[in-house]
Order: C-alpha cells, then structure tokens, then sequence
C-alpha cells in the first residue's frame, strides 16, 4: 500500500512506530516487537506494558516525550514545506510581466 501510494505519485505517508518494553503481568507480550515496527521507518520503545504505553502521567513522562516530539518533528517539517511553497509562489508571481493580464 505504502508503496503504491509514492508509485501513484502521492507524498509518502509519515510513519513512526513505538512499543511497548514491559510484558503484562500474568500474559507476557502482547505484540512481539517485530510485529510492532517496520524496518523501513523509525522506531522507539516505550517503557510500559501493552495496555498502559498511552497512558502518561505528565506532559515530563518519557513515553509522552518521544511521541510529541514526534509529531512536533512531523509538525515542524510541514511548516517549513508550506514557508518553502509561500515562496516559491512569491517568486513565480513576481516573475509574471503586469501586461499579462490587462486587456
């Protein structure tokens, strides 16, 4: 799917995956890690079980850390794309002579 997608010519979908380090108790793994990643994309463990690796205590825990810098890393690629896109279009429209569109 991922693949098709940049084949179609559409920008490639951000990934990042996290997993849990912590078995539960009483189970053990929930998702293997191999199953949790991609090897193509970014990844990063997050020191808790399955159940509770989205549960953070604070805006300071660790695991909330790593995916809000993530998506701000994400965030901050996409405001540096639309200020590159903002000039470009200030430059292509200077480049319009003034008579183009005067009757």
């Amino acid at each position: 799917m991922l693949d098709a997608r940049q084949r179609s010519g559409k920008k490639p979908i951000k990934i990042f995956c996290f997993f849990d380090e912590i078995t539960v108790i009483g189970v053990g793994e929930i998702v293997p890690k191999h199953s949790a990643i991609l090897s193509a994309y970014g990844n990063c463990g997050i020191h808790a079980n399955h159940m509770d690796m989205t549960k953070f205590s604070s805006a300071n825990d660790a695991g909330y850390r790593a995916v809000s810098g993530q998506l701000w890393l994400w965030v901050n690629e996409i405001e540096e794309e639309l200020q590159q896109n903002k000039e470009k279009l200030s430059k292509d429209r200077e480049s319009v002579p003034e008579d183009i569109c005067q009757g």
